[in-house]
């Protein structure tokens, strides 16, 4: 049991942290896209 529960907690994490890097990366993107969008309008 306490090995079944260990591995479910191994993979939690893992899809925690990849979830929480996906959404860092999509922000850094977004974030890029609105700076980079206003130069791009005013020139």
């Amino acid at each position: 049991a306490e090995s079944s529960s260990q591995y479910s907690y191994g993979l939690l994490i893992r899809f925690w942290l990849l979830s929480t890097l996906s959404v860092e990366n999509a922000v850094t993107i977004s974030y890029g896209a609105v700076t980079i969008s206003p130069i791009r309008t005013c020139t």
